[in-house]
Order: structure tokens, then sequence, then C-alpha cells
């Protein structure tokens, strides 16, 4: 399957399939395991600013599952009609970015960001995290990292003041990093 354009249109081929149908039955390779078929129930693709996912229903796991587009092997087949169903979000971009740092992330983050969501919307892709409006001066991000070090810089370039909810690695991060920060410009 082909990775949709940056207009987030796909093949028309499993579309199609799916309009008449209700469902396919695709091939999709996890990494470094063999090729797994499931049938699933959907089309909704979504692009996290790095890699196209399509967000399904699985019928032989009876949830909701993400599949990148990339390890998608070969054609959908058209397979029997099943009834729809609400997708498991309103916010699939949202979903998915959850999803998949939940899989990739060694730490997982929460910080309360002392800035208006408006302000920093434009700095938080869907690869780096998510973020919600607490109130009409602060929100929350919540993103995560295989490196605490880098994670502590990533949240100081966003140019706000911050504080780090959870996890505690992460604050001894960044205290660790103020340190080192604090005695390379003591004078």
């Amino acid at each position: 399957m082909a990775a949709p354009d940056d207009r987030h249109t796909a093949s028309s081929e499993p579309r199609a399939a799916l309009l008449r149908h209700g469902s396919c039955v695709l091939a999709w390779r996890p990494p470094d395991l063999a090729l797994l078929g499931t049938t699933f129930l959907g089309d909704p693709l979504v692009h996290t600013g790095r890699r196209w996912y399509l967000v399904a229903w699985d019928t032989v796991r009876e949830e909701w599952r993400t599949f990148r587009v990339d390890r998608i092997d070969g054609r959908p087949t058209p397979d029997r009609r099943f009834s729809h169903r609400d997708p498991p979000a309103q916010d699939l971009a949202a979903y998915v970015a959850r999803r998949v740092s939940a899989v990739r992330d060694r730490y997982h983050a929460e910080v309360i960001l002392h800035a208006p969501l408006a302000e920093v919307t434009a700095r938080v892709t869907y690869a780096i995290g998510t973020i919600e409006a607490i109130d009409e001066h602060s929100c929350v991000l919540r993103t995560g990292a295989e490196w605490l070090d880098g994670l502590a810089v990533y949240i100081v370039s966003l140019g706000v003041d911050f504080e780090i909810s959870e996890p505690p690695e992460l604050i001894e991060a960044v205290r660790t990093l103020a340190a080192r920060f604090a005695s390379a410009v003591a004078p």
C-alpha cells in the first residue's frame, strides 16, 4: 500500500473496498516478526509528522489498533460486512501519538506548561506529544522519550515556564542539567 500524499489521502483501492464490503483483510509486518494477517474495519489515516498510521478495529483481537502504513504488505482484500463503529477518540492524531509513544518510549512525561494552549500549539507536533488546555493560562504536555536529558532540553526550548508532574526521573534530570548549566556560566 503506497503512503498517502500530504493531502491526507490514501490509495483508492482499500478505501473503495471498505465502502463496498465494510472491512478488509490486510497483511501487516511488525518489526522483526513474521508477516501477520488481521481483519479490520475502518479506514481513518493519521499522519503524526513522521509516519502515516491506519486506525482500525481488529476483529481478531476485538480492539482498536494502529498500523504503520509502511508495514502494510500488499493489497488489502475485501472481507465480510460489519456495522459501523465509532472511532476510539475524537482527535485521532492525538490518539495515535499516545499509542505510538506508549510502545516506543521508555519514559512517559506529563508537564504543565504555564502558557495558553494557542501559544505553544505550533511548537508541539504529534510526533513529540499531545497538549490539552487546563485553563486559559496553562496546558498539559504529554510526551515520552528514551533519553530524559534530551526531553528536558526540548521542554526548556518551548520557551515557557513549566512544572513536571511525572516522572520523577525527569525532575532529577532537570535538576542535574540546571546545575550543569549554572556552573557553565558561573564567573
